[in-house]
């Protein structure tokens, strides 16, 4: 799947997401570090009560590369 595809699915994704949760407190926070996830979720909770947290990580670190394909060239 191309770049373009894949942006495509991820933003019918999000808008099925967000209709259902419609009337329901929502925060997204994009880039930082993962040091500012618990601050975050503290201030929800704080705000909103219990919270729930989806996590998505894009960094291959965490993935099995080929030898020949090391991920910091």
């Amino acid at each position: 799947m191309n770049a373009s595809a894949a942006t495509a699915v991820l933003l019918t994704a999000l808008k099925t997401f967000l209709r259902s949760t419609a009337g329901l407190a929502l925060a997204i926070a994009l880039g930082g570090d993962h040091t500012i996830t618990l601050a975050l979720l503290r201030a929800c909770a704080k705000a909103h009560g219990p919270v729930g947290l989806v996590h998505f990580d894009a960094h291959p670190d965490f993935s099995p590369l080929p030898a020949e394909d090391p991920p910091y060239d």
